[in-house]
């Protein structure tokens, strides 16, 4: 990943300019739209394809900003394709996902390496010099009244251009796992919108100020917060196996677990392979097994399932904690996920075994002990924030319309 970035040069000056301060009491009460006085605004959001879930969150905080302010500007960039360039773009989107499913201790080194990297180490100087001067361009051309980043990336870039006084934009960053990474963490951001209260606190002990971090939850698409009929108490077991390839052995695990379920639906996403191996399984034909690809009403799904088995990614486990549905979590990338899979596990929502036999065990016992499950959705619903998107949106209106709390107010 760090190849191929620009020295940095004369980006050493002075310290970063002072963070926007919003206070937890400035939520709610938004004004309405303002547009009839000409105050139409801007708003870039700086994602990466890279693992899916980050653009996801990205598409749906732009909905929620244009539902709250249909008149504004909002514009979703892919940071590498746009800024860096196509090439370094996929070349290390292969790479990384090359990585996580044929050498994931490999990303567990890289991921530990730059838990706790410096701001002015020589590594986050090289990582901030990515598209640093197309971004500056880009910022001068455009003028964007803020930069949402969920991504950790651009965030960097653009606190980097902030601190040597090259530009003044409002800097928003949006934490899209339940993790806590210097990575995401940079001098100048105005605001962190983060997934829970204990990723907040974790924050504030790094030393950032308890009014630029805020704890929506992970942004959900709004399909989360519509009202669902009571769940059936005879629903079936869903399984989101991800990008493709990316749960190793889905088919052996899917197979296993017609044996612990007499329900099945399976969501292959993209994975047409697994698709086809599926559907000729005997399950599929007598009605015991429901198979999907990609899907867009994932929350229809989730909302008639009892319980749901998946790999910990920060997007699908806030859109179950929204929905209140247990999970068991299983095959956690190293690093985020792992990270993840410890707060469900921690707070009682999800089970997190370590092969396929525990898993199919597990499922079996949760299904035949309807209190033990229902207690799981409780408190899977407790941690959930189906206004997720719109408190994180209504935040970025705010910081941009001056709604907040000022020192000496």
């Amino acid at each position: 990943m760090f190849r191929g970035g620009d020295e940095q040069t004369g980006m050493s000056a002075p310290s970063a300019p002072e963070p926007t301060r919003i206070s937890a009491a400035s939520k709610g009460n938004l004004r309405a739209d303002p547009a009839a006085d000409g105050a139409r605004r801007s708003v870039t959001i700086m994602s990466s394809s890279w693992g899916g879930g980050h653009m996801m969150v990205a598409e749906t905080v732009r909905d929620a900003v244009l539902a709250l302010r249909p008149s504004w500007q909002v514009e979703v960039l892919d940071f590498f394709e746009r800024f860096v360039g196509r090439r370094f773009s996929r070349s290390v989107a292969s790479s990384y996902l090359h990585s996580v499913k044929a050498a994931p201790f490999l990303y567990d080194i890289f991921y530990r390496a730059t838990q706790r990297v410096g701001e002015r180490s020589r590594l986050q100087a090289r990582l901030n010099a990515l598209g640093r001067e197309r971004l500056y361009a880009y910022l001068r051309r455009k003028s964007p009244d803020v930069v949402v980043s969920t991504y950790p990336t651009p965030a960097g870039v653009l606190s980097a251009l902030k601190q040597a006084g090259k530009v003044d934009t409002a800097s928003v960053t949006i934490l899209t796992d339940y993790a806590i990474h210097s990575q995401w963490m940079h001098r100048g951001v105005d605001l962190h919108i983060v997934g829970s209260e204990a990723v907040r606190q974790g924050l504030i002990a790094w030393g950032l100020p308890e009014d630029c971090v805020l704890a929506t939850g992970i942004p959900v698409r709004s399909c989360f917060a519509e009202p669902h009929p009571p769940r059936p108490p005879d629903g079936p077991v869903l399984v989101m196996v991800g990008a493709v390839g990316m749960l190793r052995g889905a088919d052996r695990l899917c197979r296993a677990l017609t044996e612990a379920a007499d329900r099945l639906v399976v969501v292959c996403g993209k994975d047409e392979k697994l698709r086809r191996k599926l559907l000729a399984m005997e399950g599929a034909r007598n009605g015991h097994l429901e198979v999907h690809g990609f899907v867009d009403g994932i929350c229809a799904l989730m909302a008639k399932a009892r319980l749901l088995v998946t790999k910990p990614g920060g997007v699908t486990v806030s859109e179950a904690l929204a929905m209140g549905l247990p999970m068991v979590v299983y095959g956690a990338i190293p690093g985020q996920e792992e990270e993840n899979e410890e707060f469900l596990v921690s707070a009682g929502a999800a089970r997190a075994p370590k092969t396929i036999p525990e898993l199919c065990g597990d499922v079996a016992r949760l299904l035949r002990d309807p209190p033990r499950l229902a207690t799981m959705a409780e408190r899977a619903a407790a941690l959930g924030r189906p206004h997720s998107a719109r408190d994180a949106a209504e935040a970025v209106v705010k910081l941009i319309e001056g709604d907040r709390d000022r020192a000496g107010d």
